[in-house]
Formats: C-alpha cells, structure tokens, sequence
C-alpha cells in the first residue's frame, strides 16, 4: 500500500512507461481511498501558481498538504489571487491527479456577485480524476451560486475519465484551444454545461477533441456550447435543453458525430444552429418533448433521420437559410406527434437515399401531430436524375411565401404527395396548399405514360377527387408522348407574372399547367383535351355567392366553369378544353373568383 501511494505521489514529468504503471497501481488502490481530504491553492505561497507546486497546497482544516494532491484530495479553488490573467496552472508534461476539483465555490461574500472574482484554471497537462468517484461532477467550473469559475485547455493538455460540469449553480466558461477530453473511459463519463436551476455555463471549443458518452447542454440551467474546430463526439446522445431549461449547440465549423436531441422534456428549450463544419448524426431530435429549433445557416450536413415535434405537446422548428443544402439521408418528420415547421428562405433540403416506394418527407402524418412547410426554396433529391422523393402529407399545410417578392417554393423533383387523411371532414378541413406575398408553389410532377390519364397534381395522383386545399384533377385525352409530366401550381393573387385581366369578383386561387416530356425541361407534350376539377379554399368563400372559374387563353381571361358554394368545395371546367397554341404552359393559367355586383378587379 505504501508503495502504491508513493508512486502516486511522484512529481509530474515520469516518462511514459512510469506513467503507465503508476495509473494502473493507483486504479488499483483508488477503491480503498476511505478519508477523502479538503485541500485549497494558496497563491500568496507559491507566486508562480503552478500545480507542482507542494507550497501551495493546504489542507482546509489547517496545515500545509506537503506535496502535490492525489486521488484522495478535493480541491477547492475560489482565491481571488487566481485570476483569468494569473491562473492556476498544471504545465506541460504533468500528471496531475485528485478525486474532484470544484472552481468558484463560494456563495456567501467570497464569490463573483459581491466582489467579482474569477477564480481560474489553465491546463498544459494532464487532469485526471478516478473511475469510481461517487460524484456526479468530478470536475466543476462555476460550482457554487454567485460564483464565476474559468478554465482554459490549452493544445497538448489532456482530461480524462471524469464527469465535468460547466456551470453548476454559478457562471462557468470552459474554452478548449487545442486539449484533448476524454471523458467516456471506464463508465457513464458526461461534459453537463449549465447544471442546476440558476447555472450558466458555456464551452467553447475552437480546436482539440471532445469525447463523451453524453452531452448535456442545459441539463436544469442555461447552457451553450460552440464548436468552432477541432473534433466532438457524442457517443450515446447530446441533449440540448433538457427540462426547464434552456440549451443552444452551435457549431461553426469543426467535426461533429452524434446523435442530437433538442427540447427534451417538457419545459426544456433547445436551439441547434449550424453555420459551417461537418455534422455526422443518425437522428436529430428538434423538439421532444419540449420545444427546438434547427437553424442551418450551412456547413455540410450527414443527417439520417430528422424529426420536428416528436412527442405529444412538443414543438419543432427547422429554418434554413444557405446556399449549402441541408441533406438528409432518411427521412423527415415534421409534425409527428406533436407541431412542426419547416421554413425555407432561399435554402434547400436534399434527399441523399431514396427509394421507388419510400416516403422522404412525413408533414402531419399522425392523428395528433401537425407540420407545416412554407417560405421559399427547393425539396428534391441530392443529385440530378434521381426521381424518389416522395412526400406524405396529412394533417398538413404546405405555404409558400415569396415575403414581396416574385419567389417559389419548388417541389418539381418530388415525385407525389400521398394523403395520409384524405377521408376527413372536407367541408371544414383546411390541409392542403397555399401562397401568399407573391409566393408560388410548384406542386410535386405527376408523371404518367398514357394517351388518356385521369391525375391529380397536389394530391394523391390517383385520387378520384382532389382533397387537398388548392388541389387539382385533371383528365387527359389524346396525350401524344409516352413519357409525360404534369408541371405546374398555386400562385399567391399578387404576383406580378398573373396575366391581367381578371373582372368581376375576389380572385380566391390561380394555377398555371402544362404538360411536359422531361421533369425539368421546356418542350411540351400535346394532348386532344383537357377536363380539371378544382378544389377551392372555402374559408375565403362567404355566403352564397356564384363562383367562376376563368382560363387565360393567351390573350385574355374567359369563363370555362361555374358552380354554387357546395360541400365538396370543388369547381371544374363546364367541357373539355385543348391546349394552348403558344407560350410557355400548354395547359395554362386557371383563377376562381368570387362573382360579386360593384367595380372590375383587376390583378397583374
């Protein structure tokens, strides 16, 4: 025993080999550490404040420690001497070892709140703690209330086997400039940043590794981690806002390999945004149990499954907003069992993986869930060709919103929408599709290789009715080619490219068809005819009133249909009509206008 406790005490530059032998011995006997000591820094007698130092250390109940600290020890450090400019230091080539070290620890008048200290910790070296401490935290930065505690990793410095809380009950910032933690050997090893209730931690990583079994980011508190360089890994999960609280993972640049959960629990909030790096992870959770956000600014992306609103009561929330795609190599759920919202602004989302009969995207798929796509940008498979990107709409709204100017939300290269709720209420249900604020969306192409073909385009193709707000069926004869493409969608009515021309009455809905040989090429497919039926937006429909469905022939708008206000809230075409003899979409453009007695309305 007493050689192994002299070994465990030699000074902190042994070469390897000895290094191997002393944590092997001291693993050994850390078991049958039975009277664990309090012991604190004191700066005054050791002016140069480093670790290896045996004139700094005191035991807390009085007398000099006589020699570095060893696994038995808990270190205490809140000395005001021991700043962010003059900190604590383990240098180079040192092998420093205790139970628990806890920075900041004061919450009465010695601490951050009343006189402003900062005690500090830089690393060089190495800190390890044993394998079997009974503490949840054997490293804790930020430890008590009112206390602010620092440390620095700096490149060649090393943490292994302990559980580091950033951020307790006080202010804690932990920043990584190149070290190495290794805090998933021999056990359940966590990095907690912002513990408990009235914690604020923050780790900032601009290089080096991290290696965890879990991430706790906001675990009762307010946490934030940043990751600018280097390597983090996650090897069971990160959670970000746990449960009453608030988390925030940034990562901008950098590798990052993991599973990520945010809004764990109910009253936990968690933010992910992503501006650069590479993020490696089979599932991301935005919202759990509680409520997240996704916010993709770019970087490249491996994500296999993402969910938006998982469990019943959460909320989640994707923005993108980048010229890099966000790729996804599964599929997406927006809205499963509880809210979600995917909101485009010039970004896209790619499909890495897809197959001849999977769904890709799943918007408000089950009865108590709900999801909404809107904004502008594209959905569509990774690279150029691939044709299974498939869509499953339910309880569902699909918006594009062009924010004043001429913009699309563009689902061309998906091949369909499948709905998941097709026998409900129609006469009250308000699924579908919509565009506001000069948006477009471009429904997903119904492809067909028929000379007579009944489809509906922003349904499910072979519905026999379009269900959907905003849907629409069409009955083709005469089709010429045999690999043909329906195009086309929904206009919000304040688009500048609406031909003019539109008289008498609220124009309510306008789409624009043709029929094409490719998924996005120019050249037309001719057809005899065409018969379409319209599903309406009914909630702006009011009283009575005649509705008109009018036709752009290429040089003004005509009368093609006519129909009451009814329950199925559909309007078609009177007879068949042919195609166009000129522009860009042989089918054309199509509005449905509330007939009203007064003064023309006019919309370009």
């Amino acid at each position: 025993m007493a050689t192994c406790i002299k070994v465990a005490h030699k000074a902190c530059d042994r070469s390897t080999s000895i290094h191997a032998l002393k944590m092997l011995l001291v693993f050994m006997m850390v078991g049958q550490y039975t009277h664990a000591r309090d012991v604190w820094f004191d700066a005054s007698s050791a002016q140069d404040r480093l670790w290896t130092n045996t004139a700094g250390w005191f035991i807390s109940d009085g007398g000099a420690l006589g020699h570095v600290p060893s696994f038995e020890d808990k270190i205490w450090i809140n000395a005001s001497m021991l700043t962010p400019e003059t900190p604590l230091v383990i240098p180079a080539n040192c092998e420093a070892v205790c139970q628990l070290v806890r920075l900041a620890t004061s919450s009465d008048a010695s601490n951050y709140a009343i006189d402003g200290r900062i005690p500090s910790l830089t690393l060089y070296g190495t800190l390890q703690t044993p394998s079997n401490t009974a503490d949840a935290a054997s490293i804790s930065i930020g430890e008590a209330y009112g206390g602010y505690g620092l440390m620095r990793i700096e490149n060649g410095a090393l943490i292994t086997n302990a559980n580091l809380t950033v951020g307790n009950w006080g202010i804690g910032v932990v920043t990584n400039n190149g070290g190495a933690l290794y805090l998933s050997k021999d056990g359940n090893r966590n990095l907690t940043v912002g513990g408990e209730s009235a914690g604020v931690g923050t780790y900032v990583q601009n290089d080096g590794i991290l290696s965890v079994n879990n991430l706790h980011i906001g675990y009762h508190a307010t946490g934030t981690v940043e990751i600018a360089g280097g390597l983090v890994s996650a090897q069971d999960n990160c959670f970000v806002g746990i449960r009453s609280s608030e988390g925030r993972l940034v990562i901008r640049g950098g590798d990052y390999s993991g599973d990520i959960k945010c809004g764990f629990a109910s009253g936990g909030h968690g933010v992910l945004e992503v501006t650069g790096g590479n993020i490696a992870s089979p599932t991301v959770i935005i919202g759990q149990g509680g409520s997240g956000e996704f916010i993709f600014r770019g970087g490249a992306t491996t994500i296999y499954n993402l969910v938006l609103g998982s469990e019943n009561g959460s909320c989640g929330r994707l923005d993108v907003e980048s010229a890099e795609p966000l790729r996804i190599g599964g599929l997406l759920k927006c809205g499963d069992h509880g809210r979600g919202m995917i909101t485009l602004r010039g970004g896209a989302v790619q499909f890495t993986k897809t197959n001849a009969s999977d769904e890709n995207i799943l918007i408000g798929c089950n009865s108590d869930g709900w999801g909404c796509l809107r904004g502008y940008g594209k959905i569509a498979p990774s690279s150029t060709g691939a044709t299974n990107v498939r869509i499953g709409g339910g309880n569902c709204i699909i918006l594009a919103d062009g924010e004043g100017t001429n913009r699309d939300l563009d689902l061309n290269e998906v091949v369909s929408i499948s709905n998941h709720y097709a026998n409900v209420d129609v006469a009250t249900s308000t699924n579908g599709w919509y565009a506001i604020n000069k948006g477009r969306v471009c429904f997903p192409r119904i492809w067909f290789n028929s000379a007579n073909a009944q489809r509906c385009i922003g349904d499910a193709p072979y519905s026999m009715e379009p269900r959907f707000v905003n849907s629409v069926r069409c009955s083709f004869t005469g089709v010429s080619g045999s690999n043909t493409f329906l195009r086309g969608g929904l206009y919000a009515t304040d688009r500048s490219d609406i031909p003019a021309g539109l008289l008498s009455g609220d124009v309510i809905g306008v789409w624009n068809f043709g029929l094409f040989n490719s998924v996005n090429g120019t050249t037309l497919v001719p057809f005899s005819n065409v018969s379409l039926t319209f599903r309406y937006d009914h909630t702006k429909v009011r009283g009575d009133r005649t509705l008109k469905l009018m036709r752009y022939n290429g040089t003004q708008w005509t009368l093609v249909g006519r129909a009451l206000q009814n329950e199925e809230h559909l309007i078609s075409t009177g007879v068949p009509v042919v195609p166009l003899s000129g522009g860009s979409m042989n089918i054309g453009f199509f509005a449905v206008c509330i007939q009203k007695n007064g003064l023309s309305v006019f919309v370009r």
